[in-house]
């Protein structure tokens, strides 16, 4: 089964595409990732600065042609993840179904973040990215998400459209901390102590001490290496 995840911007052609080219990268076969605009560019590839603020950051651009967003997009989506909170409301005006599993990008980065600190994320040995992510989105849907992310958060990824280089370079940094939270929870997990080795090495038993006899014929105790012999009673020497 695969898992849908789909990032929303305005124009998609600056800030979803390139977080969506982002999760891809780093996501697994199980995992599809697509990238729309509540104000599409239609047509329109990504925006040149973005691209050169990408390369800055030493990401290659993908090809993308931007794409509007619409109610089918959103009905296969199993998660939907803006760049504001407002983009969120706007996106639930076309399916308020999707209440639990729409979010801003650095929102559900920071609930990521707390499930895995808090030791609530812990994966059985190569089990699928798709049931992971089920999970992850599962639990930033439930009740007590809201407490997960502190109060006063800046949640808001900044549109750098016609902006400065300073303002495109922002904008991905802020994209690559965000997408780096939700793959470490995903891929990782919660941090839990060192595994115990599959075979573990038996106890070492005791050396036995041997006795041994010197040049001179007396009795000597041979104990670990790297110890001096301990001389012992042995045999007079006839006289």
């Amino acid at each position: 089964m695969t898992f849908r995840i789909l990032v929303v911007c305005a124009g998609n052609i600056c800030r979803s595409p390139a977080a969506a080219q982002l999760l891809a990268a780093g996501l697994e076969d199980d995992t599809q990732v697509s990238s729309a605009g509540l104000d599409a560019m239609v047509g329109y590839g990504l925006d040149p600065d973005m691209a050169a603020a990408m390369r800055r950051a030493g990401i290659t651009p993908q090809p993308h042609r931007a794409r509007r967003l619409n109610p089918w997009l959103l009905e296969v989506a199993d998660l939907v993840l803006t760049m504001d909170r407002t983009q969120r409301s706007r996106v639930l005006e076309f399916a308020p179904q999707m209440m639990n599993r729409t979010f801003p990008l650095r929102e559900f980065a920071l609930i990521c973040s707390s499930l895995r600190d808090s030791g609530q994320l812990s994966w059985p040995a190569r089990s699928a990215q798709e049931s992971r992510l089920q999970e992850v989105a599962a639990r930033a849907g439930g009740r007590d998400a809201g407490a997960r992310v502190p109060v006063g958060s800046d949640v808001v990824i900044a549109d750098p459209y016609r902006g400065t280089p300073a303002d495109h370079d922002s904008a991905v940094h802020e994209i690559v901390d965000a997408v780096g939270a939700v793959l470490d929870a995903v891929r990782r997990g919660s941090p839990g102590p060192p595994p115990l080795p599959l075979h573990p090495a038996p106890p070492r038993r005791a050396a036995r001490p041997r006795h041994i006899l010197d040049d001179a014929g007396a009795a000597v105790t041979a104990s670990s290496p790297g110890r001096a012999p301990r001389r012992t009673a042995g045999p007079s020497s006839p006289n």
